[in-house]
């Protein structure tokens, strides 16, 4: 469920698969902006021989009259404006969507690099069933099918499951029906029954893909169509 609230978190147009721009917006880290660089307006230029200032004029004070010093006068002062604040770093990305925090990138890259051990795992195992020469798709998709209607659904996962000693949850018989079912039914077909259980390699894949099955009449246990070791490799 964590790795499918990941997935629905960086899959922005909601297609449930995750492109490169999708990737590289939700990883990337934000690069800081620039700050802003002040620039001040430009100074005005001072009349030329005023006769006086419109605003200082000679202090009465001194007992001085106002000679040529006053054509000097400087004008008023521009006011300038205060300086603008430095531009944090915005939180959001290009798509102005909230991104992941540190610790939050962290346990997402964690739970992907977990998630691809796991895969790798689960091609070994491929594999290894691939080369029992007892294993085949069609017997190991009817120990699910129990109503032999050509669909797995959840709770026929979960019943075969337990029929063949594997006991596990609703939410992950869920998880399964969910990854491998490409037309939106809640149901698990043949094909894509095959598609779970045969490996990438092409050889191994051709090879369980040709094998017909071993029907065997009246099973105690629906995997009795297996040998123990293929049943337990299964």
């Amino acid at each position: 469920m964590e790795l499918l609230a990941i997935i629905r978190r960086i899959d922005t147009d909601g297609d449930a698969s995750v492109v490169f721009s999708e990737w590289s917006e939700f990883i990337a880290p934000l690069l800081p902006v620039p700050r802003v660089a002040f620039e001040p307006p430009p100074r005005l230029p001072s009349p030329a021989y005023r006769a006086s200032s419109p605003i200082r004029t000679a202090s009465p004070s001194r007992g001085r009259s106002a000679g040529p010093r006053a054509a000097y006068q400087s004008p008023a002062r521009v006011a300038m404006p205060p300086p603008r604040a430095t531009i944090s770093p915005s939180r959001l990305s290009p798509s102005r969507k909230p991104i992941l925090r540190i610790h939050e990138e962290d346990d997402m890259i964690h739970a992907l690099k977990e998630q691809c051990n796991l895969e790798a795992e689960l091609e070994s195992g491929k594999i290894n069933l691939a080369n029992k020469s007892d294993f085949n798709l069609f017997d190991a998709f009817n120990i699910f099918d129990i109503n032999r209607n050509g669909f797995i659904t959840v709770h026929e996962l979960l019943h075969g499951l337990a029929s063949i000693g594997v006991h596990t949850t609703y939410d992950e018989c869920e998880l399964f029906i969910t990854r491998y079912d490409k037309n939106g039914d809640r149901r698990i077909s043949s094909p894509e029954f095959s598609e779970a259980f045969l490996a990438f390699d092409p050889y191994c894949g051709s090879m369980v893909s040709r094998r017909p099955s071993n029907y065997v009449p009246r099973p105690i246990r629906p995997d009795d169509c297996f040998l123990p070791n293929t049943a337990y490799e299964f």
